[in-house]
């Protein structure tokens, strides 16, 4: 999986489940979050897009989990 963890985040990617990236076509896509910007920005861990970059294929996953948070912290530094 490619992810590119911005400067700013401090956690884990998310990982989806094999059926999930499998579905894609691909063993490793490209993992993207959806960012709420704004005074307190914040991203979503746990409904990540996957894409297929050969392709252009993609799909959100719903992950389940507290260490997946639906508005993490995006702090300034």
């Amino acid at each position: 999986m490619s992810w590119t963890r911005p400067p700013t985040c401090r956690t884990t990617p998310p990982q989806p489940a094999k059926s999930d990236v499998e579905r894609l076509g691909t063993s490793g896509p490209t993992v993207l979050v959806v960012v709420n910007p704004g005074a307190q920005s914040t991203f979503n861990l746990a409904a990540p897009i996957l894409l297929n970059a050969e392709t252009g294929a993609c799909q959100q996953v719903i992950l389940e989990g507290p260490q997946w948070p639906l508005r993490a912290p995006l702090s300034a530094g």
